[in-house]
């Protein structure tokens, strides 16, 4: 089965510096087959028959490169649903930013919609099982509701792609 292994934090302004290179061979060393990394912010396409993927794959990273980063992995399936949701007209604007946020099983829910501020015409929330999509109007960068929730609980349980991103991961998946 094909999964993704997305790791927050890494390689973000001179921090938490992971080489891809050797990130792929530590999924390779785990066992795990056709092992592949997406650009340097910690995608890793792999395929795997085990179960409870992250309490082997979560130590290891750390362990190996002496991090304390959070590891998130979705399932081919899992992507297929959050990819499914992304609204069509988010492919057509160029004037707005749209990201994936990653959501980790502790704050999953429809609920959060109700903690974030979605501002007319500055942001668009949709929530996916697993995801936030959210894309914001770029003139209006500041007054987004995405700037409050650095810091946050919801933040902290959260890795974000861009849509471009999420979309190669998604296409890498598929071969």
């Amino acid at each position: 089965m094909k999964y993704v292994a997305l790791l927050r934090g890494i390689n973000v302004g001179g921090k938490n510096r992971v080489e891809m290179k050797k990130l792929k061979f530590l999924f390779e060393e785990l066992g795990f087959n056709n092992v592949t990394t997406y650009i340097n912010s910690g995608n890793v396409i792999f395929e795997a028959d085990d179960r409870n993927l992250i309490d082997k794959v979560s130590p290891a990273i750390n362990q190996e490169f002496n991090l304390d980063t959070v590891t998130l992995i979705l399932s081919k399936g899992q992507l297929k649903n959050i990819v499914g949701k992304i609204p069509k007209s988010w492919f057509s604007r160029t004037d707005w930013r749209h990201n994936v946020m990653f959501l980790w099983p502790e704050v999953d829910s429809r609920v959060i919609l109700k903690e974030i501020e979605n501002k007319d015409g500055v942001d668009e929330v949709v929530y996916a099982k697993g995801a936030l999509l959210w894309a914001t109007n770029k003139d209006e960068l500041s007054r987004s509701g995405g700037q409050k929730l650095v810091g946050t609980k919801l933040y902290k349980n959260m890795t974000v792609r861009n849509l471009n991103t999420t979309l190669k991961i998604w296409e890498l998946m598929q071969n």
